[in-house]
């Protein structure tokens, strides 16, 4: 019997905005492997990915070209990610492999592409844009000291960039990590009828759990000292108040904050 045709959902968000907790418990919702950043900028080839060889040529093809996807880094995308839904051992747990297609979660917390190009390039493939209150993912940043690579402004304009994408997006496609806070029930049933998954009640039970249990730091890096219910970047203050007055002065910053019920005073990011 020839394979079924490659079911790919991607996550689309910005680093310190929940996307690897999203992604790898997805992975538990639905029994299917992550493709975790397999666009680089990093081989994942060795432990503890251990993605097909491919995947390096992947990431060259697609930095050399301006992190754009061309037929090439289409071809090689499709080749990688069929591998990996394949090669998983996730995918016999739900179903047997020869009743579905295989399944791939890819978290991709990067502003490129723009959604018009992920479309064209991947038209069957499903996505949802995850956003995060912007001063509390900038304190994500401060708060873990990964700070070295920060982009000018405090990343104002590219966080500001990305915002635009998600909202953009239908309703139903556009999640925050303060829905998966403050109801993970509901984050991860709407996070599979973004998808166009049925939201089984074991699907979004075993997310759920995976979420309470496991702390990712980064990408697939559980960190054993950290709590899903009180993690770093939100029991510590670390902005400067400069980053705190710039981001609260610009006006799209103001409409979005507003939009999302978030707070619009400095005092509320700088802490006691």
């Amino acid at each position: 019997m020839p394979e079924r045709p490659l079911q790919a959902f991607w996550i689309f968000s910005l680093p310190r905005s929940g996307s690897s907790v999203t992604a790898y418990a997805a992975g538990a919702a639905l029994h299917a492997p992550v493709a975790d950043e397999v666009f680089g900028p990093w081989d994942r080839t060795g432990p503890p990915y251990n993605y097909p060889p491919r995947q390096a040529d992947l990431v060259k093809a697609h930095h050399t070209c301006g992190c754009k996807f061309t037929p090439e880094v289409v071809t090689l995308a499709n080749e990688v990610l069929t591998q990996i839904a394949q090669e998983s051992p996730e995918r016999k747990l739900e179903e047997p492999a020869s009743t579905r297609s295989p399944r791939v979660i890819i978290k991709h917390p990067h502003l490129r592409p723009a959604p018009t190009e992920f479309r064209a390039a991947f038209p069957s493939h499903r996505a949802v844009w995850l956003l995060r209150n912007p001063l509390t993912r900038l304190n994500s940043l401060f708060a873990r000291g990964w700070t070295e690579h920060l982009r000018p402004n405090f990343e104002l304009q590219h966080y500001s960039a990305f915002a635009r994408h998600w909202l953009a997006q239908p309703r139903w496609r556009r999640l925050t990590f303060e829905q998966m806070r403050a109801d993970p029930n509901w984050f991860y049933r709407r996070l599979l009828i973004g998808w166009g998954v049925w939201p089984a009640r074991a699907r979004v039970d075993r997310a759920v759990e995976y979420a309470a249990s496991r702390y990712h730091a980064s990408s697939a890096e559980i960190d054993p000292g950290a709590t899903a219910a009180a993690p770093l970047s939100e029991s510590r203050h670390a902005l400067p108040r400069e980053a705190v007055e710039l981001y609260l002065q610009d006006e799209f910053i103001q409409k979005l904050l507003r939009r999302q019920g978030w707070p619009v005073q400095v005092e509320a990011y700088l802490g006691g």
